[in-house]
């Protein structure tokens, strides 16, 4: 099987080998790793996103859109991304609290998967939970300011430690996009591309006081985010329209929510909270 744009694969529902445990579930989002063949890898473990029927189609089109536009910011991300259609029995026996949550008249959940990234999250770097060492480390961490800016690009107020994959080097790859854009909720019709967003990492790591090393590093990157969109418009608008065939308005409607933060970027970024005024 050939990959569709940004290395993601729609894979049959036969891909699906064993379920190897739970990792997270809640009324937005059930996760487990699950082994997986791969057309191109092979047999590879992954992360399987379930989302309960409503949030469904924010929830995936968020994890594609902060996959691609990480991959053209040159993030770590996974190698692979996956859209699996596996059958809901499957799912129901994984997550039995939440079937009425993954209910689905076709019988098939489509599920975002990607390959798993050799490393633990950050909260799990060192045995002893010390939040200071975790600071410390991202605080150390030359991607920082690039990924901050990032976070305020996407609109993604969800950044925490348990989506920081620690690699080598105190280098840390990203995982887990579903809550860009406004939210896995949102309303695509009250999208506000103008609007400062909550930049939860940012604040956990500077409590206001943001270093002035920082604060040029974010303008900086800043600078790139409409190139870095440019890049990946072409890969996002196949994807949308792949899994909203009949919805251009709401397609149309994240595509300018998009475009508009990406051109505002630098501006936004440089007058919000108060930052280098």
């Amino acid at each position: 099987m050939i990959p569709g744009p940004g290395n993601i694969l729609v894979l049959p529902p036969e891909s699906y080998l064993t379920e190897r445990g739970v990792v997270r579930q809640n009324s937005t989002s059930l996760v487990h790793v699950a082994d997986l063949h791969s057309p191109i890898m092979g047999t590879v473990q992954a992360f399987i996103k379930a989302f309960p029927d409503r949030f469904s189609g924010n929830g995936l089109v968020n994890e594609i859109i902060g996959y691609l536009i990480a991959q053209e910011a040159g993030f770590p991300i996974a190698d692979e991304a996956y859209l699996i259609p596996l059958p809901s029995e499957l799912l129901f026996q994984i997550h039995p609290e939440y079937i009425q949550d993954l209910s689905s008249e076709h019988g098939l959940v489509i599920t975002w998967g990607t390959r798993a990234i050799s490393g633990p999250p950050l909260r799990y770097v060192h045995s002893i939970d010390d939040p200071e060492i975790q600071k410390r480390l991202l605080k150390n961490w030359s991607d920082l300011p690039s990924l901050l800016a990032l976070d305020d690009f996407l609109g993604n107020e969800d950044r925490t430690s348990d989506n920081l994959i620690s690699i080598n080097n105190g280098r840390f790859a990203l995982v887990d996009h579903a809550d860009i854009a406004g939210g896995i909720s949102r309303d695509n019709d009250l999208l506000n591309p103008f609007s400062s967003i909550k930049n939860a990492l940012l604040l956990d790591l500077f409590d206001g006081k943001v270093p002035h090393n920082i604060q040029s590093g974010m303008l900086k990157a800043a600078e790139s985010h409409p190139l870095i969109f440019e890049r990946a418009k072409p890969k996002i608008q196949y994807w949308l329209n792949t899994l909203l065939p009949n919805e251009n308005k709401h397609t149309k409607t994240l595509l300018e929510y998009l475009q508009i933060r990406a051109t505002t970027s630098y501006t936004r970024i440089k007058r919000q909270e108060g930052m280098l005024l």
